[in-house]
């Protein structure tokens, strides 16, 4: 008896184990993240305050895309950071970045520089790049 349970309890945690690692391992493909780091280059031409809320809005939904489709419509993007940010080179930088975006869009006579918009597109390029499959 005592031995089943030890065996039905060994599966059970494996299985365990192994979802948590599938659904955490999921990677980008390098066309899904070329195709994002474009849009963010892109941003350049906008104004800078524009330019990061237009970068992230790319970010989150090239995250979002391995967040199955039933799930996607009802998180926010901070859900959509949360999940992913951990496995980011640049944690800190993301967050930075993801706070930054909500004050240019709750402070609309917040001032932002050339070089704010140039590092935030900068670290969500990065971060992307470390979620990509090689």
């Amino acid at each position: 008896m005592n031995f089943e349970l030890i065996v039905v309890a060994v599966i059970i945690v494996g299985v365990l184990i192994l979802v948590l690692i599938m659904s955490h391992g999921k990677k980008l493909s390098p066309s899904v993240v070329n195709r994002a780091i474009k849009d963010i280059r892109e941003t350049e031409k906008l104004d800078p305050a524009h330019a990061i809320i237009e970068a992230h809005k790319v970010f989150i939904w090239t995250l979002a895309s391995l967040i199955p489709e039933r799930q996607r419509k009802k998180i926010r993007a901070a859900e959509v950071v949360k999940k992913f940010v951990k496995r980011m080179p640049n944690e800190a930088q993301i967050w930075k970045t993801h706070r930054l975006r909500n004050r240019i869009a709750h402070e609309p006579n917040m001032k932002i520089t050339v070089t704010h918009a140039d590092l935030a597109r900068r670290d969500l390029i990065r971060a992307l790049q470390s979620l990509s499959k090689k």
